[in-house]
């Protein structure tokens, strides 16, 4: 059984449907074959081929130029996280700034507050810090309390009272 021709314009419509293409494609594919001089009337067999291929690769581009877009939106959807967080780090940072400059002015006025309090005190002797103090004054030999425990005398030895210790 023979099957029926079909005519190229025929061929185009049913390719048309099959990849979901626009009209606005299949306009310029029958303007392309009438340019040519070809009717659309004629027997598609020769033709079918490169139909079905260009057909094919239209889905594919269309089918990777939508996958594209995604990629594109998900990408600036980042991008647009990023710069957030940025904002929000750079915030963050300007007001540890803030803090800091802050307590480096307490710092300053309580420096300058100290030196003008030290400032009216007399001046410490050179290579001493602070103002010397009285030593104080530890009860030695022969002055009462000068006992030494047992564990510090060597082994054998006995204490042997001085002249200045109570008896």
């Amino acid at each position: 059984m023979d099957q029926p021709t079909r005519t190229l314009a025929d061929q185009i419509d049913r390719l048309a449907r099959h990849h979901r293409v626009p009209e606005s494609f299949v306009e310029s594919i029958r303007s392309s074959f009438e340019r040519k001089g070809i009717s659309l009337a004629e027997d598609a067999g020769p033709y079918l081929p490169i139909l079905e291929e260009t057909f094919a690769r239209h889905a594919q581009v269309t089918a990777a130029t939508a996958r594209s877009r995604e990629g594109l939106r998900r990408l600036d959807e980042n991008f647009r996280r990023l710069a957030d967080g940025w904002r929000r780090q750079l915030e963050r940072l300007r007001e540890v700034k803030a803090s800091l400059e802050e307590q480096r002015a307490r710092i300053e006025a309580n420096t300058r507050r100290l030196r003008e309090e030290l400032a009216g005190r007399p001046a410490a002797r050179p290579g001493r810090p602070f103002p010397a103090r009285p030593a104080a004054r530890h009860p030695g030999p022969g002055r009462g309390s000068a006992r030494v425990p047992r564990s510090f005398l060597p082994p054998g030895s006995f204490p042997v009272p001085g002249p200045d210790d109570p008896s």
